[in-house]
């Protein structure tokens, strides 16, 4: 062999470790950090509705904020990064409060309204960053809260979101008995609960599409349908979070890089088949 044949095969199997290496070298570089949008306590504008509502009630015209978002470090595409951070950054401006910034509140016992806003990463690889976020608002002069749960499937090739119909195709039926057997089960969600969806036997699938605001997210038990708090009853004010297990959706149609990620996840936890 002579030595320009073989600085050509050395040349060659470089490469292809560099192809092979690649993905690991770009999640390794990916960092996600936790970025403070707004923490404090905010004295309402004077004009807002609210302050006269607060003093008829007692209560400081003041919102205290605790809103964290994420924001992707590391990615080699800057401008697939940056569409990501803008996202996060728009969704967390949603649950911010306004007016200007207060050393302490009048009286910290009556502040008029609480507005929290945290996220949980569920799992992370070369192609998909899922997250959960968890809002939550508390309203003092009408005693009433919202709470508020959202899964985020994220592509960081394209820095796009994955919508649902995007993730299962063509398995409408199959998705709402799954669905169904789990509001079926009173310890899960309530006998009144079960006994309105007994009557309704509504759908929660169509043509690929959520008939309820839901989202999803990735992690070690599978992929998780997520239903809105108060969305399937009013009474159900916490997240339906239905698994669909990887034997699950190996009888559906499911995007298959997506399925992918669902076994990379489940092998990865304790006790997760390799």
């Amino acid at each position: 062999m002579t030595s320009g044949a073989f600085g050509n095969r050395i040349l060659l199997l470089a490469y292809v470790v560099t192809l092979v290496l690649l993905p690991f070298k770009a999640l390794a570089d990916i960092s996600i950090k936790e970025t403070v949008l707004q923490e404090g306590i905010f004295r309402l504008p004077s004009q807002d509705p609210s302050c006269a509502d607060a003093e008829k009630a007692g209560l400081s015209c003041d919102c205290q904020s605790n809103v964290r978002y994420p924001v992707v470090e590391g990615m080699t595409n800057k401008q697939v990064q940056d569409r990501l951070n803008d996202r996060f950054r728009r969704f967390a401006q949603l649950f911010t409060c306004t007016g200007e910034l207060q050393s302490e509140a009048d009286n910290p016992e009556r502040l008029m309204i609480r507005r929290t806003m945290v996220y949980r990463i569920t799992f992370q690889s070369e192609d998909f960053l899922s997250l959960l976020f968890t809002t939550y608002t508390r309203t003092l002069d009408t005693n009433s809260s919202v709470l508020g749960q959202e899964g985020w499937l994220l592509d960081l090739k394209t820095g796009q979101k994955v919508e649902p119909h995007q993730v299962i195709r063509k398995s409408d039926w199959k998705i709402n008995r799954h669905v169904f057997k789990l509001l079926a089960q009173p310890e899960s969600i309530g006998p009144r609960i079960v006994d309105y969806t007994e009557k309704t036997k509504s759908d929660f699938f169509s043509n690929g599409r959520c008939l309820y605001p839901c989202s999803y997210i990735v992690d070690g038990q599978g992929l998780h349908l997520l239903f809105a708090p108060g969305t399937i009853h009013p009474m159900l004010s916490t997240l339906v979070d239905v698994v669909l297990d990887s034997h699950f959706l190996r009888t559906i149609k499911v995007d298959k890089a997506v399925m992918h990620a669902v076994e990379k996840a489940t092998a990865s936890r304790p006790g997760g088949k390799k």
